[in-house]
């Protein structure tokens, strides 16, 4: 089958193929997707793809997934790695787990709807949740995970370019927070939470939204996509050998400039690690003070070869391969220093 064969594929060659043969072979390949428009992200895809640079991960910690839930976003702070797992019947659970041993540190209970990201304010020692059908923004104690529920605010339906938005990242340096939505747009908000006139459009054929996260004048995006015979979906489809649950999925960081809302580079993941494991569902990634960043993925069933059990998630960080070109790129635009991101740009910002 085409999606085995890709997902045995490393690199982007074998992307590039299948998705050239999907131009060819046209709508037959869409499932009711028109003709058109999947030419056009297949362009796009391709695109991307062709420019990306492959990025290596190793693997950091594996832990059980909380309440019997779904990984679904965190964030680092300078103690700890902060998951959000969401259960079936929408319950969620926040937990820090040590940075240094790996250890629990402390759990708690809360109501963050679909608990899709989380983003860590270091001016005030806090962590802000977004979720739910109003845009709500909770805040959350950094060191103790309690609640501050005078700090709750409703961002509305009104606000946002989409009635659930599905990220957040913070800017210490400006005081500004970036939240995007399915409908590929990020708007900018001040540390009050005023709407700003500012926003960019994201789009891309990775369509699975994940998580956004800010480092020194980017935002580097999550994306995904389910692999279904070359074809990224939104939703897995079935398949007779995969079965009705999901696809093995592919993922990409995908990197803007925050002042201009330009595309600076996209770094793609394959599917498996070099031992053919899958890494599992590509949830986020969040970058922290040491220059660091980590990925979380969300174990796939112990039916598949993956890196981590089924039932668990597991935390990644870019591997320390220098072999790997894009590993180096990616390492190199994080490490850089403060006067190379503050500088006035040089291009008109795209922000409007």
């Amino acid at each position: 089958m085409v999606v085995e064969r890709f997902v045995r594929m490393r690199g982007f060659h074998g992307l590039q193929i299948i998705v050239v043969l999907m131009l060819f072979f046209g709508a037959s390949l869409c499932y009711g997707i028109p003709y058109v428009d999947n030419l056009r992200k297949s362009r796009i895809l391709l695109e991307e793809v062709s420019s990306a640079k492959q990025i290596e991960l190793e693997k950091v910690f594996e832990a059980e997934r909380a309440n019997g839930g779904w990984a679904q976003g965190f964030t680092v702070t300078d103690k700890y790695f902060i998951v959000v797992t969401t259960a079936g019947n929408g319950n969620n659970v926040l937990t820090a787990y040590d940075k240094s041993t790996f250890k629990v540190v402390k759990s708690t209970k809360c109501d963050i709807g679909h608990g899709n990201d989380l983003t860590y304010n270091e001016n005030t020692g806090e962590i802000l949740a977004l979720g739910g059908p109003d845009n709500t923004i909770k805040h959350f104690d950094a060191n103790t995970l309690k609640e501050i529920p005078k700090k709750q605010l409703e961002l509305g339906v009104n606000m946002m370019p989409a009635e659930n938005t599905n990220s957040i990242a913070y800017d210490s340096d400006l005081d500004e927070y970036y939240i995007s939505s399915s409908k590929n747009n990020i708007r900018i908000w001040n540390g009050g939470f005023v709407a700003t006139n500012n926003s960019f459009g994201i789009e891309s054929p990775f369509n699975l939204y994940q998580t956004i996260s800010y480092h020194k004048g980017n935002i580097y995006y999550a994306r995904g996509c389910h692999v279904m015979r070359g074809v990224c979906q939104q939703e897995p489809m079935g398949d007779e050998e995969w079965g009705e649950e999901y696809a093995p999925s592919t993922g990409a960081v995908i990197v803007y400039d925050a002042q201009t809302g330009r595309k600076d580079s996209v770094y793609y993941i394959p599917p498996t690690d070099e031992q053919d494991r899958y890494y599992g569902e590509f949830e986020g990634t969040s970058v922290d003070e040491g220059n660091e960043i980590y990925f979380l993925y969300s174990s796939y069933g112990d039916d598949l070869p993956s890196v981590g059990k089924g039932g668990t998630f597991v935390v990644f960080r870019l591997s320390r391969a220098n072999s790997v070109e894009g590993n180096a790129k990616l390492r190199k635009m994080l490490n850089r220093n403060k006067y190379e991101y503050m500088v006035e740009p040089k291009v008109k910002s795209l922000r409007r």
